[in-house]
């Protein structure tokens, strides 16, 4: 006897949702173009998906290095910066002395032959936004409610709070000098 058949013969082959992109951020755009514009428009995209790729492996060897706590720069970075107020102002010097320490360390980093950051390129201010942005996650509160910025072991009380950062090392006595 014969089965019956609905009509059913299974699923058609890349049939569905198109598969998600490796890259993401990335949409399908719709455009016209002929063969050899296409590949030379892949390679375009290739090139430059690798530089950023190489521009990140860079950015981050130089965070590495630079933003270690062994590094007595950023160390007196950091205390200078333990158990002050938690302010926008606060958070902005931050972000101007981490970066002048970046841009520094950078420089001699590239003399030794090791690959050149672009801190300007959209993925260098990317991640020093994410660095300035990781102070929020030391914010801590005192008993009556003062946030401040807890980046040593003990916490802070009330009446150690600072308004401002400590002028500390060479970043932060070059940024109360106006250096920075």
């Amino acid at each position: 006897m014969m089965e019956r058949s609905n009509g059913w013969g299974g699923r058609r082959k890349e049939a569905g949702a198109p598969a998600k992109s490796v890259h993401k951020d990335t949409k399908s755009r719709g455009i016209r173009m002929t063969d050899s514009e296409y590949e030379k428009v892949k390679k375009f995209l290739n090139d430059l998906r690798e530089e950023e790729k190489k521009m990140k492996k860079a950015i981050n060897a130089l965070f590495d290095a630079c933003l270690d706590t062994s590094n007595d720069s950023y160390s007196d970075i950091l205390a200078a910066f333990n158990g002050v107020k938690a302010t926008e102002e606060n958070k902005e010097i931050f972000g101007k002395v981490i970066r002048k320490c970046l841009e520094d360390y950078n420089e001699a980093y590239t003399d030794t032959g090791l690959e050149h950051a672009d801190l300007n390129s959209e993925v260098g201010e990317k991640a020093i936004k994410e660095k300035i942005d990781s102070l929020d996650d030391s914010i801590d509160t005192t008993k009556s409610g003062i946030k401040y910025y807890r980046l040593g072991d003990w916490p802070t009380h009330d009446d150690e709070i600072k308004e401002k950062p400590a002028d500390k090392g060479d970043y932060m006595n070059d940024y109360y000098a106006g250096k920075i």
